[in-house]
């Protein structure tokens, strides 16, 4: 359905700034133009909107984007075919924190007195909610604030807690003034520290736990059909949250079979009345079809899946339902001969998913953790390990081809022959 006419369009003010907006993205170019047709065409607020890709075609594509500022970074190389698991995960938390850094850094210089963050797939939906979170740090004598699982989490990338990393706010006044964005990779042990763990360590390290707010906790978000988002070995934020207290989605499209993904986005996007604006009346026009009809497609969809699983003896976890669908795909495929090989291949890894979690509970919880982190890279060196990991790539930034990790011997005066 088209968007309103833009003559009934909100549009935003004009002024001192409202709130800035920092977006990482490397290719969602699409979606980076709905955000800013929110902000601009259907919020009646004023905002400073920083855009940071290392992508080097992404001037041309938001030519025209009704955005402050694009900053075009340097791309660390992401080639997963090519990494290793450590590999894979190193690169991408590398990739994410140096836009998290670069865009917040830069959004906190603008007038605006707090900055949100943001993926190119995460909407907020609602500009009194998300004022409110403003005024609500405010009140509170908070400088940080974001949502997910909180201090009180630990896994082996996440060693002192457990945040999203889009849909946090901070005080930019603070940001500046503590310089909060000003670091290299390296200060938080990439290898060690995932994207979501980097934030709890740095809410720590740089705000401190009295400053920061820990304002939404992840099972207070829900999915499409209202049921809450668990934690499962799934990502359970995948294929999207919606917290409903802020109205906040994050939505991964392909996560969804067929075009249920977009079909879900038009949905919310026209329920929080969010129709002004080209890019989002493209969008709505393509894809808000049959909106009645969407909730109970997911289900059927789900239902068939959760049988499938059932009848062979398969846990069904998680509510990724586009991998699930390429799983019964790819059985169906298959010979009589092959179909048997692929249940027996997915029998066997859910045993080994059995008694990880047993040795899990009863042996690394009990007793490594305890006494020893199974992941500790002593009596190892981490320079040699980054080393390894990076390959010394040519095309990666320059502060990622000297790790300071060695023992640097610190010269006394006696044996440099100086005196006070």
């Amino acid at each position: 359905m088209p968007s309103r006419p833009a003559t009934d369009c909100e549009c935003s003010g004009v002024g001192m700034k409202d709130f800035a907006v920092a977006i990482s993205v490397y290719d969602k170019f699409e979606d980076v133009k709905i955000l800013a047709d929110i902000f601009r065409k259907n919020w009646k607020g004023n905002f400073h909107i920083v855009v940071c890709s290392s992508h080097p075609s992404a001037e041309t594509h938001l030519a025209g984007c009704d955005i402050d500022e694009l900053l075009h970074i340097e791309n660390i190389p992401f080639s997963p075919a090519q990494f290793s698991q450590d590999q894979k995960q190193m690169h991408l938390t590398l990739r994410v924190v140096d836009s998290i850094r670069k865009a917040c850094d830069r959004a906190s210089r603008s007038e605006a007195p707090y900055t949100l963050h943001l993926h190119a797939d995460s909407l907020p939906l609602s500009w009194p909610h998300l004022r409110s979170l403003g005024e609500a740090m405010r009140g509170r004598g908070k400088v940080f604030a974001a949502r997910g699982y909180g201090f009180g989490y630990y896994v082996h990338d996440a060693p002192v807690g457990d945040f999203d990393d889009m849909f946090f706010v901070f005080d930019n006044a603070y940001a500046k003034t503590k310089r909060l964005w000003d670091f290299e990779l390296v200060d938080f042990l990439p290898h060690k520290v995932s994207m979501h763990g980097f934030l709890a360590l740095w809410g720590l390290a740089r705000v401190g736990v009295r400053r920061f707010w820990h304002y939404s906790q992840q099972k207070d978000a829900v999915h499409w059909d209202g049921k809450p988002v668990v934690r499962s070995w799934l990502n359970s934020a995948h294929p999207m949250y919606f917290d409903p207290k802020y109205c906040f989605l994050h939505l991964h499209q392909d996560g969804f079979p067929d075009d249920l993904g977009p079909r879900l986005k038009a949905y919310y996007l026209k329920k929080y009345e969010l129709t002004c604006g080209e890019a989002l009346g493209t969008f709505l026009h393509k894809w808000d079809k049959n909106p009645g009809d969407l909730l109970d497609e997911l289900r059927d969809v789900e239902e068939r899946q959760r049988a499938f699983f059932h009848r062979w003896g398969l846990e069904y976890h998680g509510r990724d339902l586009a991998r699930k669908e390429r799983m019964i795909k790819e059985y169906e495929r298959r010979g009589p001969g092959g179909k048997l090989m692929w249940l027996a291949a997915r029998h066997r890894a859910q045993l080994r998913r059995h008694v990880g979690r047993i040795v899990h509970g009863r042996v690394i919880r009990g007793w490594i953790y305890r006494y020893r982190y199974g992941d500790m890279v002593w009596p190892s060196r981490l320079d040699a390990l980054y080393r390894d990991l990076y390959h010394d790539d040519p095309n990666g930034p320059d502060e990622l081809r000297d790790f300071p990790f060695g023992v640097q011997k610190i010269e006394s005066e006696m044996e440099t022959g100086t005196s006070a």
